[in-house]
């Protein structure tokens, strides 16, 4: 063994005006301070970097977690450097950079392609659209629970995790470690190897590492998950019970616009009314076919809109950012 060393700053590197450490003191502290000092801009281009890729689906940088030799250089270096000093002024704030970054005209601008502009920068390096993207797996699933009229807004008190004690994993039901929750999907418990279902299914990152992007994948089990999934279909009647008590849907025609809004948020077009008119009145007319006498019409309508609102939440739209034509 060799002499005791001392408590120090970094030495791989040269660090000028290296803060000294207290000996009695871990030296967290001066590293912190260190990290996010206004002269080690790093930090905060990593961080504007993230907001960006979170909001545009591409960060200025591409490769978000690697900044080195290796990594993609910016596409746009002088966007990235004011972001920067903008975020260090403005006091670290994510709040206010995310505001800056959506009132923007980049941020707000249409998907809808362009022939001639696809031609020059096909990989829309140059931000001439808004880029369609997929939402992520808690996204999906507030979306869901949204349109339901089921999403609690409230913060849980505690972790349903924390209560089951310090035990294996592996000899606790699933019911436990994963109750029913209606809330946001961001306080929903994440456990290795126990990740919900929905997010599994739709590229939620591993909980063992650090991913700052995601992998994004349109495979059939997504599909077939929100068609036949126990969760999807539950909330898909909970909407058809809260479409049908609805005041401000009165017929079968506003109530397919007021769905439609709710899940969309648009105005369903002509084609798209008279499909799901076709739908609602085929199950409708299935049901009185089998034995009038024993046909609730209350649960036959809620079982016709549900169909309806399982549609909705299986389109391409309804998982994707993108501007619909008119």
């Amino acid at each position: 063994r060799g002499d005791v060393i001392p408590r120090g700053f970094l030495s791989a590197v040269n660090v000028p005006n290296a803060a000294s450490i207290d000996p009695a003191g871990s030296g967290r502290l001066e590293l912190a301070n260190w990290i996010t000092s206004p002269d080690n801009p790093l930090t905060a281009r990593v961080m504007v970097n993230r907001i960006w890729h979170h909001l545009f689906g591409q960060g200025i940088v591409p490769t978000v977690d690697n900044f080195g030799v290796i990594g993609k250089p910016p596409t746009h270096p002088e966007l990235l450097d004011m972001l920067t000093l903008r975020f260090i002024d403005d006091g670290w704030s994510v709040k206010r950079m995310v505001r800056a970054i959506v009132l923007s005209r980049s941020y707000q601008l249409s998907s809808h392609p362009d022939g001639d502009n696809l031609k020059v920068d096909p990989d829309n390096r140059l931000l001439w659209r808004a880029r369609p993207r997929r939402l992520e797996a808690e996204a999906i699933r507030d979306a869901i629970l949204t349109v339901s009229g089921q999403l609690d807004l409230q913060r849980p008190v505690g972790s349903s995790v924390t209560a089951l004690g310090d035990q294996l994993v592996r000899n606790i039901a699933l019911e436990k470690i994963q109750p029913p929750s209606c809330y946001r999907s961001v306080y929903l418990p994440i456990v290795r190897d126990y990740v919900p279902e929905v997010f599994d299914l739709f590229d939620f990152p591993s909980p063992s590492l650090v991913s700052g992007q995601r992998a994004v994948t349109n495979v059939p089990t997504q599909a077939l998950y929100l068609r036949n999934s126990a969760f999807v279909a539950e909330q898909a009647q909970l909407a058809a019970r809260r479409l049908l008590a609805a005041t401000e849907a009165t017929d079968d025609s506003s109530r397919i616009a007021l769905a439609t809004r709710w899940a969309l948020a648009r105005e369903p077009s002509d084609p798209e009314r008279d499909a799901a008119l076709q739908l609602v009145n085929q199950i409708v007319q299935a049901a009185e076919g089998t034995d009038s006498e024993k046909v609730d019409p209350a649960v036959t309508a809620e079982s016709a809109w549900s169909a309806w609102f399982i549609t909705l939440f299986t389109t391409a739209e309804f998982r994707y950012l993108v501007d619909i034509e008119e």
